[in-house]
């Protein structure tokens, strides 16, 4: 009849229920061997009702053998009127092991009843969703590539270990390494060339640790590795000894050999931070001395290093504010030929004035600019007020023939760099062959190669030196590759050409390799009359120094440029008679 269809009807849709749940329901009269199951019960232990008996024994034969004593004991828990709750393991009929979420509580038949006659429940199969757990734990703990320890699982373990510490009276410490130059091994051979290095340098760092330390990646190319348990810091200094001989190992990426490196900071629970946060911050800092000694290194920190810290946090604040409230000034020096004594440009040179204080080094402060990335905007603004005073002064009746401009690592990586330039000669009317930028032969080396700006910027008709030429690694095969226009001879070169054979060789060559390439080269830093003779006598094109004029305010060295002699319209030192005298070069 209908009552009985209706019925049939709710149980089809509550086995179906069951099912898409995989929930099973089962229950027992204590002291009988049989229980009920559900249909959902038998296809979780993956059994056939004809195939199984249902009952408390059979039931507990599914459970793992490490989770049947518990599942027993809530049985019998139960028996005595407690409800119970529990997540085991069960191994099914055809072998795979599942895991289930166990629930039962005792079904009174009255208030006065002095023993439960019977137990009710639950089985339902949460295999999957434990799985999504853990994978959820997995990615919170751990990193995707490397498989390593992440920031947030690195700092509990450094948490728990100094608590240890704390109790043995132990040390530990915490070694931060960064793989040198790996932003240009991603950049020129590919990410997954550099996901492949990551995980190589992974390696590496767990073959040369203990088992009972950690090595965890925070991002990007950074690693950490914690040592726990150690007597001293020395042997904090023997194990980054350790991984610097297996990074210096080359590593094989795309069918080739790469030499890489790396550079580690050291910091050491108790005697140099008092929480994790610090440890971290102070490695970091004595990783980023050790890359401003030439990289490939480690170093201790120390209070001197934290005060450098603090002091460059400080600058960079600091800088932060100074482009807005024009602190910053361009001063210039002139740049001279040898042969006439005509200047042939200027080089405009970045200075800091901060409110209320005296000018800073540019040696102070340009590294943090470059660090921050602020050297982005305010290149940007160099180019511009240095184009705009060119302007200005041929306004006035004063042409230079160009102006050379320093282009940071930082600059020369944004992919905006060419419009950037681009619009800055537009807006200021400025001919691109009257300005030269000046890069560093590592720009040249670490970011030229594969990118289009140095033939974006010939296309454009700017001039391109080579900054520092002597001081850096680069090879013909790159001067000839992107045909640079100048090379400047590094100031440390000069000063001794007159009394040191070595650096008066270095000089000649640089000389010679300039002219046999059909380049200019300036040399900088000229203070004696003797160093001007031995560049006059030996091909040089052009000085820039002291013994010209020291850099000057942009109103000083209008001034100065009034001063020195004029014919057709072009200026000429009018030093270069006097502190040039007749002689020849025998």
């Amino acid at each position: 009849d209908e009552a009985l269809d209706f019925v049939a009807d709710e149980l089809a849709r509550l086995v179906q229920a069951q099912r898409i749940a995989r929930l099973g329901f089962w229950d027992w009269r204590v002291g009988e061997a049989r229980q009920t199951w559900s249909e959902e019960v038998y296809r979780i232990f993956g059994v056939a009702p004809t195939d199984c008996t249902p009952g408390i024994d059979a039931m507990l034969g599914f459970v793992a053998p490490e989770d049947r004593e518990n599942a027993r004991a809530c049985f019998s828990a139960s028996c005595r009127h407690t409800r119970f709750r529990l997540e085991c393991r069960i191994v099914r009929a055809d072998g795979e092991a599942r895991v289930i979420l166990l629930q039962g509580e005792p079904e009174h038949p009255g208030p006065l009843a002095a023993a439960p006659p019977r137990l009710v429940g639950t089985i339902q199969d949460i295999t999957e969703r434990k799985q999504a757990e853990a994978q959820l734990s997995y990615l919170a703990n751990f990193d995707t590539l490397t498989g390593l320890p992440n920031r947030y699982l690195l700092q509990d373990r450094v948490e728990h270990a100094m608590r240890q510490a704390d109790r043995n009276g132990s040390r530990l410490a915490l070694l931060f390494l960064d793989v040198d130059r790996f932003k240009t091994i991603n950049d020129s051979l590919g990410h997954s060339a550099g996901d492949s290095l990551l995980k190589s340098v992974a390696e590496r760092l767990e073959a040369v640790v203990r088992s009972s330390d950690t090595v965890a990646r925070l991002g990007g190319d950074e690693f950490t590795v914690l040592l726990e348990n150690i007597d001293h810091g020395d042997y904090a200094g023997d194990v980054a000894g350790k991984i610097l001989q297996a990074m210096s190992r080359p590593f094989r990426l795309l069918d080739r050999e790469l030499p890489v490196s790396a550079s580690i900071g050291i910091a050491v629970y108790p005697e140099d931070a008092a929480d994790t946060e610090a440890l971290l911050q102070h490695a970091d800092t004595a990783m980023y001395q050790a890359k401003e000694q030439g990289r490939a290194a480690f170093h201790f920190f120390t209070s001197e290093l934290n005060r450098k810290a603090q002091e460059k946090l400080r600058l960079r604040h600091a800088l932060g504010e100074a482009l807005k409230h024009g602190e910053f000034r361009l001063f210039y020096q002139p740049q001279i030929s040898l042969q006439d004594g005509r200047i042939l440009g200027v080089e405009a040179l970045l200075r800091w004035f901060p409110a209320g204080t005296g000018p800073v080094s540019p040696a102070t402060f340009i590294p943090v600019l470059e660090e921050s990335g602020l050297i982005v905007p305010v290149g940007e603004w160099v180019l511009r007020e240095a184009c705009l005073c060119l302007r200005r002064w041929e306004r006035g009746g004063l042409r230079i023939p160009r102006v050379a401009v320093n282009l940071s690592g930082r600059q020369f990586q944004q992919n905006t760099l060419l419009a950037t330039i681009a619009g800055i000669l537009q807006e200021t009317g400025l001919a691109a062959e009257r300005v030269e930028l000046e890069i560093t032969e590592s720009i040249l080396v670490e970011h030229a190669l594969g990118s289009p700006i140095i033939a974006g910027l010939q296309a454009m008709g700017v001039g391109l030196a080579i900054d520092d030429f002597g001081t850096g690694y680069s090879s013909l095969s790159y001067l000839k590759r992107f045909a640079v226009d100048t090379l400047k001879i590094d100031r440390s070169f000069v000063d001794d050409v007159a009394r040191r054979g070595d650096d008066a060789a270095i000089t000649g060559a640089i000389i010679s390799l300039a002219r046999s390439l059909d380049l200019g080269v300036v040399a900088e830093g000229v203070e004696t009359v003797e160093q001007l003779e031995f560049l006059r006598c030996h091909g040089c094109g052009a000085i820039q120094g002291y013994l010209v004029s020291p850099a000057l305010s942009a109103g000083d060295f209008e001034d100065w440029l009034r001063r020195q002699g004029e014919a057709d319209g072009i200026r000429y030192w009018t030093g270069f008679q006097v502190r040039h005298p007749a002689g020849n070069c025998g």
